[in-house]
């Protein structure tokens, strides 16, 4: 060996040798994967109301010359069609199958703007904590980009963690700015909850409440029917309207809409408007011991 060979000094590695010395599988960020991931979770909802509305549509429109199975068949095909060619491009023509994707977000967009108005308000923390993520997540893959992957997925969840929270928060403000009717108070359930020293009768703040025309937001109680409904229950909270809860007398208020307006059962909350009757002794309902609170509608959302 010579003495030039010995003397000669060690190469510099430079980032992209030393990736794939020391790092040839990258993995990908837990942050951009969560991020992303809380993103879709928050959006699904909408997105599953906008085709089952169309769905709904297309069914009414064709079923009147076409057999129902058909109908149905037309109605999954699509969408199944495209996730699978979507997949098969992936692995086949990964630039085409990048604009098929780019087609498939634009024709779900309309379901992801409906869901900032179908976000509940609490659930508004997740989008938050899913933009908090993204963002870390991309601060990581900048400081790694040898070690860590995952830079769109990041880059996706942070835009739609922050859309659908500031979204949802300008939503829901003028949501409720605007829902109560004219001539008409909004009423709280808390209002109509007795309290500790009469837990079965309506509350002082519930009797003066009687004979006024109120706005109220809640769930229909299940019953045998499900459709059509004219006169239901209305209770406070999904866990007591849709998962097998017991509400109590004062949590309660019969509903008796007026001529020509009916509802169908759903889990989605209710606007209903009308004027509230309190009953000093319990009023017999379908299904239930009894009421003290009565609502005569005439308007229902």
């Amino acid at each position: 060996m010579s003495i030039s060979e010995q003397t000669k000094p060690a190469t510099a590695f430079s980032d992209s040798d030393v990736g794939e010395t020391f790092a040839p599988y990258r993995a990908v960020s837990r942050a951009a994967a969560i991020s992303l991931a809380l993103g879709v979770l928050v959006a699904l909802p909408g997105i599953a109301w906008q085709y089952g509305a169309a769905a709904a549509w297309l069914r009414q429109l064709v079923s009147a010359w076409m057999p129902e199975t058909l109908t149905l068949i037309l109605i999954a095909v699509p969408p199944i069609a495209m996730l699978l060619g979507t997949i098969l491009l992936g692995v086949f023509r990964p630039r085409l199958a990048r604009r098929v994707a780019i087609i498939g977000v634009i024709l779900l967009l309309p379901g992801c703007i409906w869901t900032v108005g179908m976000i509940p308000a609490p659930v508004l923390i997740l989008p938050l904590i899913g933009s908090i993520l993204g963002s870390l997540g991309l601060s990581n893959i900048r400081k790694y980009p040898a070690e860590l992957t995952g830079k769109t997925a990041a880059g996706l969840g942070t835009i739609l963690g922050v859309a659908l929270f500031i979204g949802g928060i300008a939503c829901h403000a003028l949501i409720y700015s605007t829902e109560v009717p004219d001539g008409y108070e909004r009423l709280s359930f808390d209002v109509l909850k007795a309290g500790a020293q009469m837990p079965d009768y309506p509350p002082p703040t519930a009797q003066e409440m009687d004979g006024k025309q109120v706005f109220i937001k809640g769930y229909i109680y299940p019953g045998q029917q499900r459709l059509g409904l004219k006169e239901f229950v209305l209770v406070p909270d999904i866990g007591t309207c849709c998962f097998g809860g017991s509400p109590k007398q004062t949590h309660m208020v019969e509903v008796i809409l007026k001529k020509g307006l009916t509802l169908d059962y759903s889990m989605t909350k209710r606007r209903l408007a009308g004027v509230l009757r309190v009953n000093p002794t319990l009023q017999p309902v379908a299904d239930r011991p009894g009421v003290y609170y009565q609502l005569m509608a005439d308007y229902a959302k």
